[in-house]
C-alpha cells in the first residue's frame, strides 16, 4: 500500500514527542458524551494529564459502537441465521474425521482464541497463531494476511484446509446439506445444485453468529472514559499516556484498537513453520477465492472494492489485531512467537526484529519507529493493555 510523505512526517513527529514522567491518576470532569470536552488534571498540581487533542482521541476509543451492516450478507443480523451459525460453530462432523469443530480453536474463555503458539488439530500444527474472534466483524479483511475479504468467506477456508477441518468442497457441501439443509432452506429457500451456493449460505450463517461474539461487560478502560476514575489505577493511566505518545495509536486506533490495515512490524516467524510473506500472499488468495465479496455469491458485490494488486511492499505485512481482550490471547504475533505482553512491548520498542534476522520479513513500517522504555514504562503499558479486557473475562 503506497503511503504519502505526510505519513512519514507524522511518524517522525510522534517519535520526537515528549515522553512525560509518570503522573497521578486522573480526575475526570465533564466526561459524559453529552457534555463539553473534558480535560483530566492531576489531583494536586493541576497539570493536564492529557492535552485537548489527546482527550478527543480517547473519546473515540470508547465505547465500541454498534456493528455496521454487512452489505454482502443479507442475513448478517438475523437471529435465526446466528442460531444456525452457532450450530455450525459447534459441529465437529464438519471435519474429515468428525473431531474438529470451530470452537476447538476458538475458546470462549480465551476471547475465542486457543492459547497455542500455532493452531493444532489431529496432531497437525498450522502455520499461524489463532486470532481472537472478538470484534472480528469490524474487519473488512479476515485472517492475518487478509486472504478472506468477508467474514462469511473465512470459515470456508478453515473447513477446506487440510490442517484444519480438512473437507474437500463437494464433501463439505454434502455434509452441510445432510446436517443443516433444512435450517438453511428455512432462511435462504430451496438451494441450487451448486455446492458453493450451500457453502456460501453456511458461511453467512456462521458470520451472523460471529457478529454476536462481543463481550457483554465494559472493560475498565471503558468505565474510566465514562467517568469512573477508579476503574483504572495510576499505572494503567500512565500506560495510556505512553500508548498515545510513543505512537501505538497510529495502528491500534479507534474503539477496537485496530486500523484494519496491514503493517510490517517485523514480528518473527516460527522457523518450524517457514517464511511467512503475509499480505503479499494474502492479497492474491483473496483475489482468487470463489467466495470473495465481489463474487456471484455476494449479496452486494457492487459496493465492495477488490484487493489491491500484489505488491513487494506487502512483504511481511500482517493485519493489525484488535487489542480488546488482548490479556486473554497470549502468545502473540502471527506465528505466536512472543509469549507475553512484555515481550511484545520490547519488540515494538526495538522497532521490530533487527535487520538481517532470517525469521522476520519486510521493510519496517514507517509507523513502527523504535522508542525508549524507562522506569515503570513497560509495566505501565501492560497495565493499560490489561484494562482493555472486561474484569469478568479475566
Amino acid at each position: 500500500m503506497t503511503r504519502g510523505p505526510w505519513l512519514a512526517l507524522a511518524a517522525a513527529c510522534a517519535v520526537a514527542a515528549c515522553h512525560r514522567a509518570p503522573v497521578s491518576p486522573p480526575r475526570p470532569r465533564d466526561a459524559a458524551p453529552d457534555r463539553p470536552l473534558a480535560r483530566f488534571y492531576e489531583a494536586d498540581a493541576g497539570a493536564a494529564l492529557f492535552t485537548e487533542r489527546e482527550w478527543r482521541r480517547i473519546r473515540r476509543m470508547s465505547p465500541v459502537p454498534p456493528l455496521e451492516p454487512d452489505p454482502t450478507n443479507r442475513v448478517a443480523d438475523r437471529p435465526e441465521a446466528a442460531r444456525v451459525g452457532y450450530a455450525l460453530f459447534h459441529d465437529a462432523s464438519l471435519s474429515v474425521d468428525g473431531t474438529v469443530a470451530c470452537v476447538r480453536c476458538h475458546d470462549p474463555a480465551r476471547a475465542f482464541s486457543d492459547g497455542l503458539a500455532r493452531a493444532e488439530v489431529r496432531g497437525l500444527r498450522g502455520r499461524r497463531n489463532t486470532p481472537s474472534l472478538w470484534w472480528a466483524a469490524t474487519h473488512r479483511w479476515q485472517l492475518w494476511d487478509g486472504a478472506a475479504d468477508s467474514l462469511w468467506a473465512q470459515p470456508v477456508m478453515a473447513w477446506e484446509h487440510p490442517r484444519e477441518h480438512g473437507l474437500p468442497r463437494d464433501e463439505l457441501a454434502r455434509r452441510l446439506t445432510a446436517r443443516h439443509g433444512e435450517a438453511l432452506r428455512a432462511i435462504f429457500g430451496e438451494p441450487t445444485s451448486d455446492p458453493l451456493s450451500v457453502i456460501a449460505q453456511a458461511g453467512k450463517c456462521l458470520a451472523a453468529y460471529v457478529r454476536t461474539l462481543v463481550p457483554r461487560a465494559p472493560a475498565p478502560f471503558d468505565r474510566w472514559v465514562a467517568g469512573d476514575a477508579s476503574a483504572m489505577g495510576p499505572p494503567a493511566v500512565r500506560g495510556l499516556q505512553l500508548f498515545l505518545r510513543v505512537g501505538c495509536i497510529r495502528c491500534h486506533s479507534g474503539a477496537t484498537f485496530s486500523d484494519g490495515d496491514f503493517h510490517a512490524v517485523r514480528f518473527p516467524d516460527d522457523p518450524e513453520a517457514g517464511p511467512d510473506h503475509g499480505r503479499r500472499e494474502g492479497a492474491e488468495r483473496a483475489r482468487l477465492h470463489p467466495l470473495r465479496a465481489q463474487s456471484a455469491y455476494s449479496d452486494d458485490r457492487e459496493t465492495m472494492f477488490p484487493p489491491n494488486p500484489t505488491s513487494p511492499e506487502d512483504e511481511g505485512r500482517f493485519l493489525t489485531p484488535s487489542l480488546r481482550g488482548v490479556a486473554l490471547t497470549a502468545p502473540y504475533g502471527h506465528a505466536g512467537t512472543l509469549p507475553t505482553l512484555e515481550a511484545v512491548i520490547d519488540l515494538y520498542a526495538a522497532g521490530g526484529a533487527p535487520a538481517g534476522d532470517p525469521n522476520a520479513r519486510g521493510e519496517r513500517d514507517v509507523f513502527a519507529e523504535p522508542f525508549s522504555l524507562r522506569g515503570s514504562d513497560r509495566a505501565d503499558l501492560v497495565a493499560f493493555l490489561r484494562a482493555l479486557t472486561p474484569d469478568a473475562a479475566r
